[in-house]
């Protein structure tokens, strides 16, 4: 995903992200700020519009696109990891420390990315992708321990034999 955005950022989309790290240099906010207000009305609506303009070119939309596409397919991944340690009964957890420095260099890059969304970044649409896809998984792990719960709920609410009967 790392190289997807800095093909972007190097490649096709650099004359709009050099504009765009113009204005971030100028406003206090920084580039947050910037991307923001890329909306219908914002202070940088005339830049979300050059860079919609420039997504619509066939080398920057590709490139952009590789960009969205390795991000949904991170999400993906982390939602197949996460079902893999469920189903080898392993703490999740464990796993997510490892992730850690990828997860916030990948966040701090997406966070300068304008996502396709007015107003949002490219980090807020992945961890939206994300996050759809980890309540998934919670939801099989909760379902796998409701039926196990249940299952063991019925197992301890059957009456036993009492001692006269079996004599």
């Amino acid at each position: 995903m790392l190289a997807a955005m800095e093909q972007f950022t190097s490649g096709p989309g650099r004359g709009i992200m050099s504009k765009l790290e113009g204005v971030a240099a100028q406003d206090p906010g920084g580039m947050p700020a910037v991307i923001g207000e890329m909306r219908p009305g914002g202070r940088y609506a005339t830049e979300r519009a050059d860079f919609d303009a420039a997504l619509r070119s066939p080398a920057a939309g590709a490139a952009y696109k590789a960009v969205t596409d390795t991000a949904d397919k991170f999400a993906a991944d982390r939602y197949v990891v996460a079902n893999n340690l469920h189903s080898r009964k392993l703490d999740p957890a464990a796993a997510d420390g490892r992730f850690e420095q990828m997860d916030a260099t990948l966040g701090e890059q997406a966070s300068n990315l304008p996502g396709r969304e007015a107003g949002k970044d490219a980090m807020a649409e992945m961890a939206q992708k994300l996050a759809d896809l980890l309540r998934k998984a919670v939801a099989k792990v909760e379902q796998a321990f409701g039926k196990a719960a249940g299952v063991e709920a019925q197992a301890t609410a059957r009456p036993s034999p009492s001692p006269s009967a079996s004599m």
